[in-house]
């Protein structure tokens, strides 16, 4: 995944499709995964890709940060934001419709 070769070996099944999808999970590209499964030319492969991927959001890995990702928000980051008192009423006036 973080070169064309593993790409490639993955594709002739030189590279499992653990073994890629862990590449993908190391370059942050979880998310992406489906897509990358998606793409890929090769039913068979295609369909291990998924395997892979479906066994892996249901580990206790997939609840883990991986590593090198930002720390968490501190909680005091996570309080609700307080508009000034204008700006609270003129956005109340705007999502009621009353200026």
């Amino acid at each position: 995944m973080g070169r064309p070769q593993d790409s490639s070996a993955f594709l002739r099944g030189d590279l499992s499709a653990e073994a890629y999808h862990d590449h993908a999970v190391a370059l942050g590209l979880t998310a992406l995964l489906p897509e990358l499964a998606a793409l890929c030319p090769v039913p068979e492969r295609r369909g291990s890709l998924l395997d892979a991927h479906r066994a892996y959001l249901a580990s206790p890995a997939a609840q883990r940060p991986p590593s090198g990702a930002p720390a968490p928000a501190p909680t005091a980051a996570l309080r609700p934001y307080h508009l000034p008192p204008h700006l609270a009423r003129l956005v109340r006036g705007l999502a009621t419709g009353v200026n």
